[in-house]
């Protein structure tokens, strides 16, 4: 692990900064307390801190080795007291020998020499380390972490994604099957509008959002589809202002409310369902609200609403929201709406 003083230039002058201010309490303390000159007084300071200063320096990759993860507590504090012991005396050896050089008067220099400091040192470099370690640690955890929910949540979403209804694909090639006998014209219609819709159910595998212009265009190549299969009993119309088309939305988020439209719409009733869409900009959302009737009388077969709850899981795992999809009956109208938060491309 890289020392964190050495991180940036920042960080070096931090630790110099912190060794500047422990050397100034150091000379006040000598002049005052010691009655130590001046010069004097700075020449012990400066020594003396200026060599723990660089024994501390080095004492991270001490505390890098002796982590409380890698050591019982009874081994972790037997090394630290070696390790102050070992320090000290170094840094005592090292202060008189260069002071006996530098000042006149063997007292002066002993008295400015004082080792119980340096103890208390020792455990706030010590006890600094620990922590900066700690909070790498910690913030790694959460890295992973957040990769971890991150991949979860990619995971999450594409399996929702591949939960687009299948029956869909099959009534619309058993349909395709049937109008190659009655109108061909028709059954190459409903092809170009299922490879078109299957293209673009695949073009987006992996994006989060797409225009909601290409997603409408989507819609409307799922309900020609529809409408050539179910003729006069199925209409449709949009109702939106233009400049919504540049909000974006999660790719197929619309198709479960489309298709549960059209299953427990026209395939329960003998007569003419209409779907209507309304877009309309609020003041944080999108509303998006997608209305169908329905036979009263077949109410009651509600299905299980897989793909609603498909939306509703998408919505909140990209949003954090559980409430951004409602439904609700009024008579024999089934209303869906959604809440898309606003976003531009």
């Amino acid at each position: 692990m890289q020392h964190p003083f050495l991180q940036h230039l920042k960080g070096l002058f931090i630790y110099l900064g912190m060794w500047g201010v422990v050397g100034v309490i150091h000379v006040v303390i000598l002049i005052y307390l010691k009655e130590m000159g001046w010069v004097n007084a700075i020449i012990t300071s400066f020594v003396s801190s200026g060599i723990f200063s660089i024994l501390g320096f080095f004492l991270w990759y001490v505390v890098v080795y002796n982590r409380p993860t890698k050591s019982i507590i009874s081994n972790l504090f037997f090394s630290h007291l070696l390790i102050a012991s070992t320090t000290i005396l170094i840094w005592y050896g090292l202060s008189t020998l260069l002071l006996t050089h530098l000042i006149e008067g063997k007292d002066k220099y002993i008295n400015g020499v004082v080792i119980p400091p340096m103890i208390f040192y020792y455990i706030i470099i010590i006890l600094i380390y620990y922590l900066i370690i700690y909070y790498k640690d910690l913030q790694g955890k959460l890295q992973d972490e957040n990769f971890l929910k991150e991949s979860l949540r990619v995971t999450e979403l594409n399996l929702l994604k591949s939960q687009i209804n299948p029956h869909f694909l099959f009534n619309s090639l058993n349909s395709i099957s049937s109008l190659t006998h009655i109108s061909a014209t028709k059954a190459n219609e409903m092809i170009q509008s299922l490879s078109e819709y299957l293209r673009y159910s695949i073009a987006f595998p992996d994006k989060e959002r797409v225009s909601l212009h290409n997603e409408i265009e989507n819609v409307h190549r799922f309900l020609a589809i529809e409408k050539i299969r179910f003729g006069d009993r199925l209409s449709y119309e949009f109702s939106y202002d233009i400049t919504c088309l540049d909000t974006l939305i999660p790719p197929m988020i619309l198709q479960p409310i489309f298709e549960n439209a059209v299953k427990h719409g026209v395939y329960e009733s003998i007569d003419t369902i209409h779907i209507t869409t309304r877009l309309e900009k609020k003041e944080q959302y999108l509303e998006i609200v997608v209305e169908n009737n329905f036979e009263v009388s077949t109410s009651s077969k509600t299905g299980t609403k897989l793909g609603l709850r498909n939306c509703s899981d998408r919505l909140r795992i990209l949003y954090g929201n559980e409430n951004l999809i409602q439904t609700s009956i009024v008579g024999n109208i089934y209303s869906a709406k959604l809440l898309i938060p606003y976003e531009l491309k």
